[in-house]
């Protein structure tokens, strides 16, 4: 018997889902509880002091997936 879980196609679509969920709540708390619109339209300010973060630390825009695959 088939089930499912193995009729569908692998995906990151619902963790990307999560995770813009989420960080519209954290910008929505942020803010006060102000209502956002989902899709967002621009970076958080959490998303920004991550990038700063992971631009200091590792020295690469965080964009850049062939810097972060040679990082130990």
């Amino acid at each position: 018997m088939t089930t499912a879980w193995e009729l569908t196609e692998p995906s990151a679509t619902p963790a990307l889902l999560d995770l813009a969920s989420y960080l519209a709540l954290e910008e929505s708390a942020a803010r006060g509880g102000m209502p956002l619109a989902l899709p967002l339209s621009h970076p958080t300010a959490y998303e920004r002091t991550l990038e700063a973060e992971l631009r200091q630390r590792y020295g690469a825009e965080p964009e850049d997936l062939e810097a972060f695959a040679l990082v130990r």
